[in-house]
């Protein structure tokens, strides 16, 4: 918790937006957790750097909805995460009432237009602080491998889950992040499925890939560290390098202008075991 709280912190944007203009959106709306944040950036902001701050609101807040949390047993950053993110966005959701569920056919439309009209529809329901500087969104294309017609369908994420490719599971040595990336979009052939074409209108055997199409502001990945196979299931310690600049994201985001991201902060392990917590590793802090 300590250290995905460090990381959110340290977030641009969301923290200039708390300071100034978080009391001014609360209006009438409950607010419990949100609070707790407010209180606990305020508190450090006021410590500057000295000593230490500990959490207590903010840690009581979550453990009163998620019993998981409760107590002072470790747990998994990534879900901490998203439940921080999750509930804080459906208490500051600038949407009070929701449109009702209608369905979306665009398929006709331009690839642009679709994706255009799929974030018009999302933020319609879901629209929020965390939603600005978290969420982008993903483009899903199946082709036809007969009549090469196309299909794409888009959706919204907060964080991408990624996994090792297969070669970090047979070495504790070192990949690059450029390489789990790689592994998220490779094309999938699909063969003797009954998959029928929209384009010939008979089954076919068809290709799938997932890529970015657009980006957020703040975009969070997630490294999957378990290894799942038919006899166990086990955690890796293969190390994942980066650059600290100019990470160049074009070939997973073939339809995206913005291309290129910077680490803000990056949580690891603080010993080479699995077994031992995680950390902020670097940061660049907005808080100063």
């Amino acid at each position: 918790m300590n250290s995905i709280l460090q990381c959110v912190l340290l977030s641009p944007g969301l923290t200039e937006w708390m300071i100034t203009k978080f009391q001014a959106s609360q209006k009438h709306r409950s607010t419990p957790l949100s609070n707790s944040f407010f209180d606990l950036l305020s508190t450090v902001r006021r410590a500057n750097g000295a000593g230490s701050v500990t959490p207590s609101d903010l840690k009581t807040q979550v453990s009163r909805t998620v019993s998981q949390f409760s107590g002072f047993g470790q747990q998994d950053a990534q879900e901490f995460l998203r439940f921080l993110l999750d509930r804080m966005h459906d208490e500051l959701n600038r949407v009070t009432v929701k449109p009702k569920y209608q369905e979306m056919k665009f398929e006709k439309h331009p690839v642009g237009e679709q994706s255009e009209k799929w974030a018009q529809y999302y933020r319609q329901r879901d629209d929020s602080i965390m939603t600005d500087l978290f969420e982008g969104q993903l483009m899903s294309r199946v082709g036809c491998l007969s009549c090469n017609h196309q299909t794409y369908a888009f959706d919204n994420f907060l964080d991408l889950s990624i996994d090792f490719p297969r070669k970090a599971t047979r070495f504790t040595g070192t990949i690059s992040l450029e390489d789990c990336m790689q592994k998220f979009i490779d094309v999938e052939k699909i063969i003797d499925a009954g998959y029928k074409c929209e384009g010939c209108k008979k089954p076919v055997n068809v290709e799938k890939d997932i890529t970015l199409y657009r980006f957020p502001k703040l975009l969070v990945i997630h490294l999957k560290r378990f290894y799942h196979s038919a006899m166990r299931r086990e955690k890796l310690n293969t190390t994942v390098t980066f650059p600290a600049k100019g990470l160049d994201l074009r070939k997973y985001a073939p339809h995206s202008s913005k291309c290129h991201a910077e680490l803000i902060v990056l949580i690891c392990r603080s010993s080479v075991s699995v077994k031992c917590g995680l950390r902020p590793l670097r940061d660049k802090s907005p808080l100063g």
